[in-house]
């Protein structure tokens, strides 16, 4: 297996890794700026990775506006499997 361009492939497992746990986070301190800042990341990136997230799984995860962020409930149940599943993928790399 190659991992040459792994790291920089929009598609790439570790990207659709990285948009979950982002969006775990964003539901957990219900704000993309302090999300993003606590996995520190550029808030642009943060933006991007819930874009991409969305797109590719065909469902809006938050209702979001200038003043608030709403979990919907596709979100939810995408939220609690990235809690079980994030949380074992981290167990098995510690």
């Amino acid at each position: 297996m190659s991992f040459v361009g792994f790291y920089e492939n929009p598609g790439g497992a570790l990207n659709h890794f990285l948009q979950v746990k982002l969006f775990k986070k964003l539901v957990e301190v219900e704000s993309l700026s302090t999300a993003a800042a606590e996995l520190e990341i550029a808030l642009a990136t943060a933006t991007a990775y819930l874009t991409q997230l969305e797109s590719r799984l065909g469902v809006q995860l938050v209702y979001r506006n200038t003043r608030r962020m709403t979990v919907t409930e596709d979100g939810i149940l995408l939220y609690e499997k990235a809690r079980r599943n994030v949380s074992e993928i981290k167990f098995e790399f510690s």
